[in-house]
């Protein structure tokens, strides 16, 4: 998008602290002055007669004003890794927080921008410019993130990016989350916070304005709604009209978060929040490559598909209710619910088919969707128990979650004409399919899993974590002609950490996890069977340090991550695919990255990356194709 710069306005019922301080001379000593103070003093009456008679001197002390920086952009505590109220040096995991007033300082417009701000977190674009696309400790996500622990995918929501409008702050788990969340890639996790009524009201507006076109209207606007408090409103709105220095490429956009807060009593409340998304977004094809895997020498701006293909229209309307309970001071339950559907209307996609010729010309292809749309329901439970006995301090997780997705689509593909990419014709005629030609597809999921999570604090400063999870999920789609309908489960995943704080600014971690990933569809292997669930095995030592204003943090590690089960393409049958078992590692690597967040009066964010990668390949399985095999990170990862 460019260069963005910034135009904000905004009105809150808040004011900095003020103090005044009495005069020392009016406490019976000498006027002083601390450094970096002003002191404002009523000047002295002259001493004329006339004052003398009509009016005596009044003397009034010196005001010192105090105003305390508000800026926060260290956070000590998360709930993504462990689903409580934990402090970060107190988890043996890797967890960041990307804190509100960084997305406000840095004016981030997306996740994978946000992300940035993490090490081991790199965007990537598989997703033709849309949606959110990342990796994680070289594992890339698949555009899957939470919101308030809800799962949000490429059936959750349509295929714009998170709309940063209504995001309070953004956590980052690295290392498998399965045992927690379900299915996933091994990576980690993205969970993000969306915004919630405040006491105190609130309005702002901010319009941004950048490079190719970009111009951006947020507002927020929140407060209590009745004189006791009970309930809350928040609205939260984003306009987006943005241009590329890509060719053909735009993106019109219009999101509304409407939230309401009730709390009847001090131990219960209730949050229903709505969203409404609509526009059209173009999808982007990228520069096309050589034979020789090198990008072509064109323009960056260059996009050899036709001027008015890869639009989507879209819309998607929700419903999410969050709800909690306390039964008395030491248990918790909470319970979250969320409905989305997501439609997407008639577009005409078109691709490139494969590789240029080294004298330009580039194969492409097209296809054309009717309608898409998909309904999703999901619900986690979650009760949260807090014990102390004395000895040790016992925090219980036990949860339930969840997940029914289905949809359809119709869809149909036509041959596009070579275009060159030196010299290209957007002239040359094609005709799109019939609709009569058309076919359907419909897909769904089923998921369900059951957690449950031991954090135990022991004497000499001791915490240790444990837990595990059965899962059970039913995927199917039946634009597959084998192997699209596939059931994996039940499956039990573990996770079990330890970690020592021997003084409150150091801590030192362990800790061992596994991950439950999916079965890709339209796979079987040479018996008929489909592909086993792919599944991951992490190892992790580090440190956490802070400095005792908890302004200053930094988490080191090293972990050896490994993958298994992928499908592979069986060398003797490629119809059919194998997977890949767990052998010597094939890839290793090394990340150094440090960042620190300062906090000063006007609020410092210093944050430096340094990264070293180291690929080696050893041994791969034995029924692998040259250069499969199991995918296996061994790095040093500075945070």
């Amino acid at each position: 998008m460019g260069m963005v710069g910034a135009l904000s306005a905004a009105w809150a019922q808040t004011s900095p602290t003020v103090v005044a301080t009495p005069s020392a001379a009016e406490q019976g000593g000498a006027p002083t002055r601390a450094s970096g103070e002003k002191q404002v003093q009523s000047p002295q009456a002259s001493p004329s007669p006339a004052s003398a008679v009509t009016a005596s001197v009044l003397n009034l002390p010196p005001v010192t004003v105090h105003a305390a920086s508000s800026t926060t952009y260290n956070v000590t505590e998360a709930t993504a890794g462990t689903k409580t109220d934990t402090p970060i040096m107190d988890t043996p995991l890797s967890v960041t927080v990307i804190p509100q007033q960084v997305l406000e300082d840095q004016q981030t417009t997306f996740v994978p921008d946000a992300l940035q701000n993490v090490s081991g977190v790199i965007p990537s674009d598989d997703s033709f410019g849309t949606g959110d696309s990342f990796s994680i400790r070289g594992f890339n996500q698949n555009e899957l993130t939470y919101e308030d622990g809800l799962r949000t995918d490429e059936y959750t929501t349509s295929e714009f990016p998170v709309d940063l409008a209504n995001v309070d702050q953004i956590q980052v788990v690295k290392g498998p989350a399965a045992v927690l969340y379900g299915q996933a890639e091994p990576g980690g996790l993205v969970s993000i916070v969306t915004k919630k009524p405040l006491d105190t009201p609130h309005y702002s507006l901010a319009q941004q304005v950048g490079g190719w076109d970009f111009y951006r209207t947020t507002a927020d606007a929140t407060g209590p709604l009745t004189s006791n408090g009970k309930l809350l409103y928040r609205f939260n709105l984003d306009y987006e009209d943005a241009g590329s220095f890509r060719n053909f490429i735009y993106n019109h956009r219009l999101a509304l978060f409407p939230t309401l807060e009730w709390r009847p009593t001090a131990d219960n409340h209730i949050i229903v929040e709505l969203s409404y998304d609509t526009g059209t977004q173009v999808l982007d094809p990228g520069i096309p490559f050589l034979p020789n895997g090198q990008p072509a020498a064109v323009s960056i701006s260059a996009n050899y598909l036709q001027p008015k293909a890869n639009r989507l229209p879209e819309s998607d309307y929700a419903v999410k209710v969050l709800a909690s309970h306390k039964f008395n001071q030491s248990w918790q339950m909470n319970v979250a619910y969320k409905s989305e559907y997501n439609d997407t209307g008639a577009s005409n996609n078109q691709y490139y088919a494969g590789n240029a010729a080294y004298n330009g010309d580039l194969p492409r292809v097209g296809f054309t969707d009717n309608y898409s749309n998909q309904w999703t329901d999901q619900v986690v439970a979650d009760l949260v128990g807090k014990l102390d006995l004395h000895v040790v301090r016992d925090t219980i997780l036990t949860g339930f979650d969840l997940y029914y997705q289905h949809g359809h689509y119709d869809s149909n593909f036509y041959d596009l004409p070579t275009i060159n990419i030196y010299h290209p014709n957007y002239n040359l005629p094609y005709n799109l399919p019939k609709p009569s030609t058309d076919f359907y597809v419909s897909n769904g999921q089923t998921a369900w899993g059951w957690y449950f999570q031991n954090q135990i604090e022991l004497p000499e400063k001791l915490y240790l974590l444990g837990g595990f999870r059965f899962d059970d999920v039913s995927t199917f789609d039946n634009g597959y002609s084998q192997g699209g309908s596939v059931n994996d489960g039940p499956q039990v995943t573990p996770r079990v950490g330890l970690l020592w704080r021997p003084i409150r600014q150091l801590s030192f971690y362990t800790s061992y996890t596994e991950n439950y990933g999916a079965t890709g569809l339209g796979s079987l292997t040479p018996n008929g069977q489909p592909l086993p669930p792919q599944s991951a095995q992490q190892y992790e030592v580090g440190l956490k340090l802070e400095d005792s204003d908890q302004r200053l943090s930094a988490t080191t590690s090293i972990y050896q991550l490994t993958k298994e089960n992928i499908p592979t393409t069986d060398p003797a049958n490629p119809a059919y695919t194998i997977a890949v078992g767990q052998e010597p590692g094939l890839r290793t690597g090394s990340d150094r990255i440090h960042f620190a967040a300062l906090e000063d009066y006007w609020g410092i964010l210093l944050y430096c990356v340094l990264r070293y990668t180291r690929q080696q390949h050893t041994k791969p399985d034995r029924h692998a194709m040259p250069g499969n095999s199991v995918q296996q990170r061994k790095s040093l990862d500075d945070l």
